[in-house]
C-alpha cells in the first residue's frame, strides 16, 4: 500500500506509465495480501482534495475500478462466509457510538504512552454518556476533531489526520471482529499520526528562533521508544513468558489460559498444561477447543479413558471438529493395542470397532483389525459380519 501511495504521489502527475503500472500492480498484491488494503482508495481521495496534485481523473478512476472488481468477486466467490467486513445485526446505535469513541480514545492513549502493551485487551465500555468515562470518550475524539479544524490549512496535518481516523474505520464495533481494540490494528493507521506530528514539529513556523527544540523532542522520543522496545521485547522471549505476562492484564481470558496450556504441552510440563486447560473450561464451559488439548495431554500421558472423555466433550460442544473425532478413534485404537498386548483380544477388537465408527476412515484400525482377523489367536472370532 506505500509503495503504491508513493508512486502514485511521485509519478501520478508526471504521468508516467511504468510507474504508475508499478502502483497498480503493488495496489492488486496489497488486496490479494489482506482485504484492508481497499481503504487505499479512500486515502487516495483523501490526497487528491488535501493536496489537489495534477493527476488525471482517469488515474484514481482505475483503482476505484480494481477495488469495485475486487468487492464483486469476493462476494460472488466467498459470499461472504468468513464474516469479515459485516455489519452486527441489531445494533444499538447509541452503544455503538460509546463503543466507537470510547476504542478512539484507548487508540490514541496508546499512540502517546504506550505502555503496559498486550494483545487480547480488554476495554472498558461506559455504560452512559454521562458517566466519567462516558464524559471523557465523547470529548476526545471531539478534540481531534476540532484540532482537525483548527490545522485543516496545514496539508500534511490534515492528510495524516484523514490517513489515522480512515485507517481506523474496517476495525470499528460496528463490523463482526474478534475484538474491540487491538494494538497491531494501529500498525498502519500510526503513520498517519506520526505524519501529523512529524509536521507539526518541522513546519517553517516551529523553525523561528527555535531550531533546536524539535530535534531534541525527537531525540527523547527515539530513545524513549528504544528503551520501550527493549522492555517490551522481554515478554515475547517465548510464549511462556508472554502468556503468563498477559494474563497479569486478563487473569479470565480463556483463551490466553489455552494458548498458555499449549506452550506448557509443548515444553512437556503436563500438569501445568492441564491446570490451565481446566481453568479455560471453568471460565468458558463450552470452549472445546480447551478440552481438546486437554484430552490430547491426557493421550500423550497415556490416560486413555481420561482422554476419550475429553475428546467427547469437545465433539458435544462441536459436532464438526474433525480433529476431535479423529484423536477420539486413534486413543481407542492405542487402547485397544494396550489390551492386544494383554492377550484381550475381545477388548481389543471392540475398541478397534469403536475407533472405525467413530472415523470410519482411520486406517490404523482397520490395519489391527485385519492383523487381529489373520492371527491364528482370533480364528474363533467372526470380525468380517461385525465390521458391516
Amino acid at each position: 500500500m506505500l509503495s503504491s501511495l508513493l508512486l502514485f504521489i511521485t509519478y501520478g502527475p508526471q504521468n508516467k506509465f511504468l510507474e504508475m503500472f508499478c502502483a497498480i500492480a503493488f495496489y492488486i498484491l496489497a488486496l490479494l495480501t489482506k482485504e484492508y488494503a481497499i481503504v487505499f482508495i479512500l486515502l487516495l481521495g483523501t490526497y487528491g482534495l488535501c493536496f489537489k496534485p495534477k493527476i488525471k481523473l482517469r488515474h484514481y478512476l482505475i483503482f476505484f475500478a480494481i477495488s469495485l472488481s475486487y468487492g464483486l468477486v469476493r462476494l460472488a466467490l466467498l459470499k461472504n462466509e468468513t464474516g469479515v467486513f459485516i455489519f452486527k445485526q441489531n445494533m444499538n446505535i447509541p452503544h455503538l457510538l460509546l463503543v466507537i469513541s470510547r476504542s478512539f480514545t484507548e487508540y490514541l492513549r496508546l499512540l502517546l504512552f504506550p505502555i503496559n502493551l498486550h494483545y487480547q485487551r480488554e476495554l472498558h465500555i461506559p455504560y452512559s454518556i454521562f458517566c466519567p468515562y462516558g464524559i471523557l470518550s465523547f470529548l476526545i475524539p471531539l478534540a481531534f476533531i476540532l484540532f482537525v479544524i483548527i490545522f485543516r490549512k496545514k496539508k500534511p496535518v490534515l492528510f495524516g489526520s484523514i490517513w489515522f481516523i480512515v485507517s481506523l474505520i474496517p476495525y470499528q464495533s460496528a463490523l463482526q471482529l474478534n475484538a474491540i481494540v487491538a494494538e497491531h490494528w494501529l500498525y498502519f493507521p500510526s503513520i498517519g499520526f506520526f505524519l501529523v506530528i512529524s509536521s507539526l514539529l518541522f513546519s517553517p513556523k516551529a523553525d523561528n528562533g527555535k531550531r533546536g527544540v524539535p530535534y531534541i523532542f525527537l531525540v527523547f522520543i527515539v530513545i524513549a521508544g528504544i528503551a520501550l522496545t527493549n522492555s517490551q521485547s522481554r515478554h515475547w522471549k517465548n510464549e511462556i513468558i508472554l502468556y503468563n505476562y498477559i494474563l497479569k492484564f486478563r487473569p479470565n481470558e480463556p483463551r490466553v489460559h489455552n494458548n498458555l496450556g499449549n506452550a506448557y504441552a509443548a515444553e512437556r510440563r503436563y500438569e501445568d498444561a492441564l491446570l490451565h486447560f481446566k481453568k479455560a473450561v471453568e471460565i468458558a464451559p463450552g470452549y472445546s477447543t480447551a478440552y481438546f488439548n486437554m484430552g490430547a495431554v491426557y493421550l500423550e500421558k497415556q490416560h486413555f479413558y481420561t482422554a476419550a472423555t475429553q475428546f467427547q466433550k469437545a465433539l458435544t460442544l462441536n459436532p464438526s471438529y474433525t480433529k476431535a473425532r479423529l484423536y477420539l478413534a486413534d486413543t481407542y485404537n492405542r487402547l485397544g493395542i494396550t489390551y492386544y498386548k494383554q492377550k484381550n483380544y475381545p477388548k481389543a477388537r471392540e475398541l478397534w470397532i469403536k475407533a472405525l465408527k467413530i472415523y470410519p476412515g482411520y486406517s490404523k484400525s482397520k490395519k489391527n483389525l485385519e492383523r487381529l482377523r489373520n492371527s491364528k489367536k482370533s480364528d474363533c472370532y467372526s470380525i468380517s459380519n461385525t465390521l458391516k
